[in-house]
């Protein structure tokens, strides 16, 4: 997609750091923030998880749990433990 398409996507610098980092040492630094905010993302799910719906164990796993294979498509991926079947589809609406 070309910076011209880009903006007449409405796609900015904020939203997408990544598509507009101009080299690899701000690439790398933006993603380095995005891991962060991946794992305080995870931990937030996980707090509401065994919050409001009773998990008693929530796993990491994928790219997150090694930066090395982290980038700019990774995903969250977490699995949980003791869910009652009753409440997991509501889970994916959920917000904490």
């Amino acid at each position: 997609m070309s910076q011209d398409e880009v903006k007449k996507n409405n796609c900015d610098k904020e939203e997408y750091p990544l598509l507009f980092a101009d080299d690899e040492e701000q690439k790398q630094e933006e993603l380095k923030k995005r891991y962060k905010r991946a794992w305080n993302c995870a931990r937030e799910a996980a707090t509401l998880l065994k919050r409001d719906y009773k998990a008693k164990k929530v796993w990491v796993f994928g790219s997150l749990v090694d930066e090395s294979r982290f980038n700019i498509w990774s995903d969250i991926d977490l699995a949980a433990d003791g869910i009652p079947d009753s409440k997991f589809y509501s889970i994916y609406g959920a917000r904490g």
